[in-house]
């Protein structure tokens, strides 16, 4: 039947969103969108080298929850079909007396009711000279049980290309199709990290920092009920039963450098002294990851074309057979290359501007040669303004725009991957010496995609599927967090940022 059916689509692609790691790894950042120049207790995660001007000694402990949601949607057209020389024609199913229960839309989301980040730091400061030491545990990327409950237009399409080009030219009339479909993926990255930071003058510190991560996740996709009718003729398709587990671990190196030019010598203009300025770079290693295919039922033509073979682990287990190829045990995954770039100014002393700018290798490493979908680059910008409107209160409002560098053509339903705009904003609370909170929440747009494919399968001859696809998605959360500072003497500093409520 079918012997290239589904390649390119969804399910031919990572098994592990290509996300990369989410930038929301603390409160503070959800409401300012941009912590590149951070001197906060959160730099651990976001400038290392910031730690060495935390304001006071002693150990710092930041916590931060989020709530998280998102939605993704799509929709498919399978408007037409052509066989070899003939013209195309369009499809049964999109034709008025054609009935079946395929949605018109199909989504996905997926709620997060906390995700944590833990930051502890401690600040050292021996005969002039000053240091920090940190640990920070974050969950660099996860999928809650991202619930497809009507599953995948992929998966309908699959279902429906097979009988239409079988019935092609045929005089016969594919009247309905019906299928209940579903699919949830599952996946956690976390990353523990340990370093310091050292302030090498007064103006200028440097950080380094050492992660493990450890990733794990699993992809179940259901397909029942499957029926077709033909002529007025009744015929059941193969369910579908498919269960993946994978997990596995690398590592990642972090360095930085921040410059804090109102501590440099007396010859720098004073119009640049109220300037911060960080560079950053992150390297992370490939990551192995290994495949337990825990079931796999599915139509043997779909099979055969290799497209499944993603979820296959290389050996069935007992009592499990393929009928087409074993797959591979493991798959490659790799974070790209980062580079991160801040800016922070103080126009008043109650009143800051900053800036971030991030670039990311896309196309140099290692997934299993899927990363010639992307450009040579995604990046991310973005600006924010605090306020300290109150004492010992601090508000904000930022701003990110984030391309991922994907190419266009091959965008799919599992990782829409689209350009967006985050607007986001909140309030950072002193309520003693010792303690702080933060609250803030953040909206992200996504750029809705609209593309007209061409898909390619050969049954008895070369055979071209037309498709219009159309991609929308959302994402908002809402943290929380609290620093709290033990041991030490004097105030706490959240930062330059709040250090006495001047910015």
């Amino acid at each position: 039947m079918l012997l290239s059916l589904l390649s390119g689509s969804a399910f031919a692609s990572k098994l592990i969103q290509e996300r990369g790691i989410y930038p929301n790894q603390s409160a503070e950042y959800v409401r300012t969108l941009n912590r590149s120049t951070s001197t906060d207790a959160d730099a651990a995660f976001y400038n290392p080298a910031g730690l060495a001007y935390l304001g006071e000694t002693g150990l710092h402990v930041m916590f931060s929850g989020q709530t998280y949601y998102a939605k993704k949607t799509h929709t498919m057209d399978y408007y037409a079909i052509k066989l070899g020389d003939a013209a195309p024609e369009m499809t049964y199913h999109t034709k008025d007396q054609f009935t079946g229960n395929k949605p018109d839309e199909y989504f996905a989301e997926t709620t997060a009711p906390i995700l944590p980040d833990l930051d502890i730091i401690w600040k050292g400061k021996n005969n002039g000279h000053e240091w920090a030491a940190y640990f920070d545990l974050s969950v660099m990327q996860a999928a809650p049980s991202m619930a497809f409950p009507l599953g995948l237009a992929i998966i309908d399409w699959g279902n429906l290309a097979e009988q239409e080009t079988v019935l092609f030219d045929t005089g016969q009339v594919f009247e309905a199709y019906n299928a209940d479909a579903s699919a949830t993926r599952t996946e956690y990255l976390i990353g523990g990290t340990f370093g310091g930071a050292y302030k090498i003058a007064k103006w200028v510190s440097v950080g380094m920092g050492v992660r493990y991560i450890y990733a794990s996740g699993n992809m179940n996709i259901q397909v029942n009920n499957i029926s077709y009718t033909v002529d007025g003729t009744t015929s059941f398709g193969t369910n579908w039963n498919i269960d993946t587990d994978y997990k596995g671990h690398g590592s990642s190196i972090i360095s930085s450098v921040h410059f804090k030019l109102d501590e440099t010598p007396a010859a720098v203009p004073g119009w640049l002294r109220p300037l911060d300025i960080t560079l950053k770079i992150e390297y992370h290693s490939p990551i192995k990851m290994e495949k337990t295919t825990n079931s796999l039922v599915a139509p043997g033509s779909i099979e055969a074309s290799g497209s499944l073979d993603i979820f296959k682990d290389g050996t069935p287990a007992d009592g499990m057979t393929y009928s087409a190829g074993n797959g591979e045990s493991s798959f490659m995954f790799q974070y790209p290359t980062q580079f991160n770039f801040g800016l922070s100014y103080k126009i008043l002393q109650n009143l800051k501007v900053e800036t971030s700018a991030e670039i990311t290798l896309r196309n140099l490493r290692d997934l299993d040669g899927e990363e010639d979908d992307y450009n040579a680059i995604g990046y991310k910008v973005g600006f924010c303004v605090e306020w300290g409107f109150m004492e010992d209160v601090v508000g904000s409002v930022g701003y990110l725009y984030n391309d991922f560098g994907l190419k266009e053509e091959r965008r799919d339903e599992a990782d829409m991957m689209l350009p967006s705009h985050a607007v986001g904003g909140g309030v950072s609370v002193k309520l003693s010496e010792r303690l702080s909170i933060t609250l803030g929440a953040y909206l992200e747009f996504y750029v809705p995609y609209s593309i007209y494919a061409t898909e390619y399968t050969n049954v008895t001859e070369p055979t071209y599927h037309y498709l219009y696809k159309e991609f929308k998605e959302m994402r908002y959360s809402v943290g929380w967090g609290i620093t709290y500072r033990l041991f030490g003497q004097g105030d706490i500093s959240l930062g330059e940022s709040k250090k006495n409520m001047k910015l």
